[in-house]
């Protein structure tokens, strides 16, 4: 089966030494867009990430996992762009970390299962990048109501897609738990 790179799909026997959990940015896409260059230069940015990528390439590593989600800043525009550059397989990922964001506190389950679809089946961000793997993440609260909501949502997607998930959990064991059996009652197998 073949794992969705941001260029298309990548045969596992290509993978090679892998890098699971990176971000070649978390940078706020507020400040971004108000402060522009002077909060984030892409230009050096993406040549930073190619330097240090390089030497990772250097010692074997053949794909980088983005583990970015869309709050926290995924760009799939520099994703691609330090792809480009280094000659690696990246893997993209797509869903929210565990903000008590506003926004996708107005919406219901089924408007966030159709954000994290839509990456899946449209493409990231008017690209043809697909991500290849679901993130999530647990606070310091736990499991809110709102995190409820995008967890399900996201176990959703992961059903449906077969897409694999990690999930940050700050908080404990039982947490930790509770995400399993929160997405095990979706249909999401531990092993995924």
């Amino acid at each position: 089966m073949a794992i969705q790179g941001v260029f298309g799909p990548i045969d596992p026997a290509e993978l090679g030494q892998t890098l699971i959990h990176e971000h070649i940015t978390c940078a706020d896409w507020s400040m971004r867009m108000n402060f522009g260059e002077k909060f984030f230069d892409f230009d050096q940015v993406a040549a930073m990430a190619e330097a240090q990528l390089n030497r990772a390439k250097a010692l074997g590593v053949r794909t980088v996992v983005d583990g970015t989600p869309v709050n926290l800043g995924r760009d799939i525009r520099l994703i691609r762009e330090v792809a480009r550059r280094t000659g690696l397989n990246f893997i993209a990922s797509t869903g929210f970390y565990y903000q008590e964001e506003p926004w996708l506190g107005m919406r219901d389950e089924e408007q966030i299962y159709d954000l994290l679809m839509g990456d899946c089946t449209d493409g990231i961000s008017g690209t043809d990048s697909r991500p290849g793997i679901l993130k999530a993440g647990v606070g310091r609260l736990g499991i809110t109501p709102l995190l409820h909501k995008v967890l399900h949502a996201t176990a959703r997607v992961a059903k449906e897609t077969g897409l694999p998930v990690f999930c940050h959990h700050e908080v404990s064991v039982r947490t930790g738990g509770e995400i399993l059996d929160l997405f095990g009652a979706c249909g999401v197998p531990a092993s995924q």
